[in-house]
């Protein structure tokens, strides 16, 4: 069987901002996708953005999809260097909605809305060091979706260009901490919950020429913890490489 889909995009760009919008044709999901867009930055301390889209099933096409809209919106300061923003993020949220290949005997979630409330803040700071770092909060009316999550992040960069002028060098570190709160899981005899979610990383990358060495350690400090009941996380965990580009 042949399936056929058809999309088309526009974006308008104008020296304070730009406007985009996407739609598309889903011949294999028999729906019509569409996303529309804005980001503007009025003054140099003070930038908008803002999204939404929706799914829609074809009449003719004989789909079993509900309807589905999305938005979100965020306003943002630059804060002397990096930028501070605040924002807020709501989703239609389908019945039947459940994570079935850990336990095929969790319950599926009504229909709905799920919103959450997010802040963050992005970009230098000083002397190479940045931070990108961000939190939502999340309506504690459903499962499966934690009411708080985080990702802090301090990073550090530096190409030493008086050392190296032709920029062949350089290296990057970056220590990571993320946070979830309690997340329920709701069966036929009652509702559990795991527990809260703390891990510390890093990241050590080292460029010369287009070849970079790379370390990671995830859960530093061996955390015990579980994002699915009954599905332990690795204590530590490391990868490590190297990625090198090669082009003529």
């Amino acid at each position: 069987m042949t399936y056929n889909g058809a999309s088309a995009r526009a974006d308008l760009v104008s020296p304070i901002g730009t406007v985009s919008g996407f739609v598309e044709h889903d011949g294999f999901r028999k729906t019509t996708n569409a996303d529309a867009g804005i980001r503007a930055q009025p003054l140099p301390f003070f930038a908008i953005s803002g999204s939404v889209s929706q799914s829609v099933p074809s009449n003719s096409g004989g789909s079993s999809l509900p309807s589905l809209t999305s938005m979100r919106g965020e306003a943002a300061i630059k804060l002397f260097r990096p930028w501070l923003s605040a924002g807020i993020i709501s989703t239609d949220n389908t019945t039947g909605l459940a994570p079935l290949a850990y336990d095929t005997l969790l319950l599926p979630t009504p229909p709905g809305r799920a919103s959450a409330r997010t802040a963050a803040i992005r970009g230098p700071v000083l002397a190479g060091f940045g931070v990108d770092a961000w939190v939502a909060q999340w309506n504690n009316s459903w499962s499966y979706l934690p009411k708080y999550e985080s990702r802090s992040e301090i990073n550090y960069a530096n190409n030493f260009a008086k050392r190296f002028p032709r920029g062949d060098f350089e290296v990057r570190a970056a220590g990571v901490f993320e946070y979830r709160s309690h997340t329920q899981f709701r069966l036929s005899a009652g509702t559990i919950e795991t527990g809260v979610t703390k891990t510390l990383s890093g990241i050590l990358e080292i460029r010369i020429l287009r070849a970079v060495l790379s370390y990671q350690q995830r859960n530093i400090l061996g955390y015990l913890y579980e994002v699915v009941p009954g599905f332990e996380m690795p204590r530590v965990l490391a990868t490590y490489g190297v990625r090198w580009d090669f082009w003529n």
